[in-house]
């Protein structure tokens, strides 16, 4: 990477090449990432005049004080690299799509003897087959119902491979599961079940249509009726599946379609997936310009949609139909080309039938923008009054632009967590969550596991103003004192938590607790809690119980997940030379810890190995 003081030798020293290029502050925090087949030339546009008409531009060119570049091989490794950048540094100035654990893939574990279909929020199995991503979970957990009709297969929950099961699961029994173990269906049916499956999820539906077609009428001739009667149903199930997909021109066979809105700081991106020539798909996206990146054209919008939609897209078109044209586009093109070995380009037609698609595209994304900003709307107005009225009960000069709930979450005095959740500007702010394990505290004890959650908290808190580039290992959210701090609990917890805040000489700030049973608000006013009056239906009181709620989830899941993590220890994990993936190996192969001590030695050594079976023989 290149780093040098003066801007202008900094830009005439980049070179001439392919790669990534970072505009960072004085402070070296990230403004902008951006590709260039030049970084040079790309690097100087920035700084010309004609780059001046440009808002957002002319607002952060300013604040460049250091410029990093990454040089890459080529314009498809920049894209990659930039996308990989946006998503782990969050510049304020580039577009970005909302967080995309919203997203839902389809999931088919392929590299397993018998393939289950769950969902999943990360492509991460590189043995799996992932469709989508799909922005509406509801959808895609109806349309999984529907294909389980028509083409039964196994939960991910309900290894078909497990030796210890003794008899099918209930859906085997309800036609949804082939019971592969039982004999059923041998290994070759269910895969070739699995693959229809997949057909139907890429839109090729018309040879599993008549493969279906195919099977009743055999059965028929056999005088298999029952089974013609099943394959009839499923074939029925199918139709209906398609019969509510829009039928568009069978030509457009198959292609991505993306109508883009744009009004203001909003921005969202409809794009309807057409296979066979109907469209099978409708995925909604909106774009994160809450900072600097409310500027942004419509070419900077798409061009950053094609970039971080397409790195973890599955299922690809032939075409991709794009309202405008970009500078991106060739560099998409190549990507996708180059990812699945054939030509998949990325054009924006002028007329004809695929631009009358671009155009049912282009309405959709109107018709969510405007769906979108009507809730915007109401959430503000909300959000405003909730923190009006908050502000008006508790006495205090200007609404909290900052509030910090904390609880606290423990099963049966084990897995004792806590958790910290933020609200900024009245809606909450998942950036700056935090959780806390604590480790002082046996047994259950809500006091004592809060006071050591508050106190690890607030040590963090900077009072004296420290320069920016002291404060780089610091964390962004625990560096920031909260305007309002919020207790979930009674007079006794807000009491435990005032005498935290007081050691740390914070007794300033503004504390309150919200009682569970009552749901009852106790203020502290130096001395003791007091009780306040708050209409339990006012604004104020349940954007406290919204905050409260949600406090107490984040700390259940990660109660949950710890007390998980603790369970799934076993007398295994003791054993040198044996890791997770070996352990998996003798739990699958064995069926549990007591299976491995039954089996003989050479049986283990058979599936991890000479050396480290006849430890796992030695050690149980």
């Amino acid at each position: 990477m290149h780093r040098h003081r003066d801007i202008s030798h900094q830009v005439a020293t980049l070179p001439a090449k392919p790669g990534v290029y970072l505009f960072k502050d004085e402070a070296g925090k990230i403004l902008y990432v951006g590709k260039a087949k030049r970084l040079r030339t790309r690097v100087r546009s920035y700084f010309s005049k004609r780059a001046e008409a440009d808002p957002k531009i002319r607002v952060f060119v300013p604040k460049i004080r250091q410029i990093d570049t990454v040089v890459t091989n080529n314009e498809v490794e920049a894209l990659l690299l930039e996308s990989n950048f946006i998503k782990q540094h969050r510049p304020p100035y580039n577009v970005r799509l909302r967080d995309d654990k919203h997203y839902v893939f389809i999931k088919v574990t392929t590299g397993e003897p018998y393939p289950r279909v769950t969902t999943a929020r990360r492509v991460a199995d590189k043995r799996a087959r992932y469709f989508g991503p799909y922005t509406d979970g509801r959808a895609v957990r109806s349309t999984l119902k529907t294909l389980r009709k028509i083409f039964p297969y196994c939960l991910p929950n309900d290894p078909c491979d497990d030796p210890s099961r003794r008899r099918p699961c209930l859906y085997h029994h309800l036609g949804l599961c082939p019971s592969p173990q039982y004999g059923k269906i041998s290994e070759e049916g269910y895969r070739a079940n699995i693959e229809a499956l997949m057909r139907a999820l890429d839109g090729k539906t018309d040879d599993v249509q008549e493969r279906l077609r195919a099977e009743m009428r055999s059965a028929s001739k056999r005088h298999a009726f029952e089974k013609a009667a099943a394959l009839r149903d499923r074939l029925e199930s199918l139709e209906s599946l398609l019969a509510r997909q829009q039928a568009v021109d069978p030509k457009l066979a198959n292609r991505d379609v993306i109508g883009l809105a744009h009004e203001g700081r909003h921005a969202v991106a409809v794009l309807l997936t057409v296979r066979q020539g109907r469209v099978v798909a409708r995925k909604d996206f909106s774009f994160d310009l809450s900072r600097g990146a409310g500027d942004s054209t419509e070419a900077e919008l798409l061009d950053g949609f094609l970039g971080q939609y397409y790195k973890a897209a599955t299922n690809l078109p032939d075409e991709v139909l794009v309202p405008l044209k970009v500078p991106g586009a060739d560099t998409v093109s190549r990507y996708l080309s180059e990812r699945c070995g054939r030509k998949i380009s990325v054009s924006a037609p002028a007329r004809g039938n695929r631009r009358q698609l671009l155009e049912l595209a282009e309405e959709n994304a109107r018709e969510y923008l405007v769906r979108l900003q009507t809730r915007w709307s109401s959430e503000a107005a909300r959000q405003e009054q909730g923190m009006a009225g908050l502000a008006q009960a508790l006495g205090m000069a200007a609404p909290p632009a900052r509030i910090e709930c904390y609880d606290v979450s423990t099963l049966g005095g084990t897995a004792t967590v806590g958790s910290m959740v933020v609200m900024r500007d009245g809606a909450p702010s998942p950036a700056h969550y935090r959780r806390f394990r604590i480790a002082t505290v046996r047994g259950v004890d809500d006091f004592a596991a809060m006071r050591e959650m508050l106190s690890r908290r607030f040590k963090r808190v900077q009072r004296v103003a420290v320069p920016a580039t002291d404060r780089k290992s610091d964390d962004e959210s625990f560096g920031v004192l909260p305007d309002l701090v919020v207790i979930d609990g009674g007079k006794g917890q807000v009491s435990a938590a005032a005498g935290i805040l007081e050691e740390l000489g914070l007794s300033d700030v503004p504390l309150i607790g919200l009682a569970k049973r009552f749901e009852e608000v106790y203020r502290w006013d130096g001395k003791r809690s007091v009780p306040i009056t708050l209409p339990k239906d006012a604004p104020g009181s349940l954007l406290l119980q919204q905050l409260r709620d949600e406090a107490h989830r984040f700390a259940i899941t990660y109660g949950r997940k710890t007390a998980r993590k603790a369970l799934q220890g076993s007398v295994l994990d003791a054993v040198p030379g044996v890791g997770p993936a070996k352990k998996k190996l003798l739990i699958r192969h064995f069926g549990s810890v007591q299976g491995v001590r039954e089996a003989d030695l050479p049986a283990v050594q058979e599936v991890v190995g000479k050396a480290a079976g006849r430890a796992v023989k030695e050690h149980l």
